[in-house]
């Protein structure tokens, strides 16, 4: 986990800004939902979430903030 995280912030470092703690605190605890939730294991949990914010479906803010795109309409 600690590689990835490393990984990310020499990409945030690259685009501007340092990984704040909260922004890191908030990554982990959804990739650990996502291991815990869906039962796979935490390299796909990472690569899970890169797409999921690749894609602009969840944004995590430097303030620790998780912004969720909401799709569809009424059911």
């Amino acid at each position: 986990m600690m590689d990835a995280m490393s990984s990310r912030e020499r990409v945030q470092e690259t685009r501007g800004g340092k990984m704040t703690k909260e922004l890191q605190s908030s990554r982990y605890i959804v990739i650990s939902f996502l291991v815990r939730e869906m039962g796979i294991d935490i390299v796909e949990a990472i690569s899970l979430m890169a797409e999921l914010e690749k894609s602009g479906l969840v944004r995590l803010e430097s303030s620790g903030d998780l912004i969720l795109k909401e799709l569809g309409g009424a059911l």
